[in-house]
């Protein structure tokens, strides 16, 4: 498992570099999913909140295959909903480095 967090920190740690540079640009389907996660994750915990957000709202409103968002989403609510203690040290981390991708994603 730490294995798995390291990545994910990685993971999440190059999409913030690549948005901060410019060499990503979030789509609108990315746009709107960061939006719903950081809104429901307000009343949930982040796994149940990113299952919420990636749920396409319109038809073909759902996260493309090429997004570079959705596997770092998914990765993130497989490891906080397997997690016996998921917001413990790394995993506090990620948490806190996800949820500020979105909150840039979206502006905020």
């Amino acid at each position: 498992m730490a294995a798995d967090i390291e990545q994910l920190a990685t993971h999440i740690r190059d999409l913030h570099a690549a948005f901060d540079s410019n060499g990503w640009e979030p789509s609108p389907a990315e746009h709107a999913c960061a939006i719903r996660i950081v809104e429901a994750v307000a009343v949930r915990p982040l796994a149940d909140a990113i299952v919420q957000g990636m749920r396409p709202v319109t038809p073909g409103g759902s996260l493309a295959e090429d997004s570079r968002l959705a596997p770092a989403a998914v990765s993130c609510a497989v490891y906080f909903r397997r997690s016996a203690d998921p917001l413990s040290g790394a995993g506090g981390q990620v948490r806190d480095s996800f949820l500020d991708l979105l909150r840039k994603i979206t502006g905020e």
